[in-house]
């Protein structure tokens, strides 16, 4: 990360990109790989191929995508909180949008078999619960 954060770091003081953070873009349990025996010990991240300069709220989008009050999602708020990062203002909006976006990307997506069901099933509830007002409690 210390790599990245190097060659990114020029780039942040472009007037464009005085709101933006360079983002993973595909921030989900299977990109970060942690100790066996402390799963709150990241080792490494992968697969950087959708990582741009954007809003920090979408590497959340999987896990608001899990729903606002998920433990994969209270994870990564509480990791977030202890690495010292904020979101900003109207981080709750922000992440809601990021995590229906994912939803409705999802929902066009062709899964095979039963594991239709459960995706479209979530991302339906994750909807539905962010459009009631229930929005994801930001970092």
């Amino acid at each position: 990360m210390k790599g990245i954060d190097r060659m990114v770091d020029p780039w942040m003081s472009f007037p464009a990109a005085a709101t933006q953070r360079y983002v993973h873009g595909d921030w989900g349990t299977s990109n970060v790989l942690v100790e066996p025996e402390s799963t709150t010990t990241v080792v490494a991240v992968v697969d950087f191929e959708d990582s741009h300069v954007g809003d920090p709220a979408e590497d959340f989008k999987w896990q608001v995508l899990a729903g606002p009050e998920s433990p994969d999602y209270a994870a990564m708020r509480i990791g977030y909180r202890i690495a010292g990062r904020t979101l900003g203002p109207k981080a709750g909006e922000r992440l809601a949008l990021a995590g229906a976006e994912l939803c409705l990307d999802v929902l066009r997506w062709e899964v095979p078999g039963d594991r239709v069901v459960a995706f479209r099933d979530r991302c339906l509830q994750t909807l539905d619960e962010l459009l009631s007002g229930r929005l994801p409690e930001p970092p």
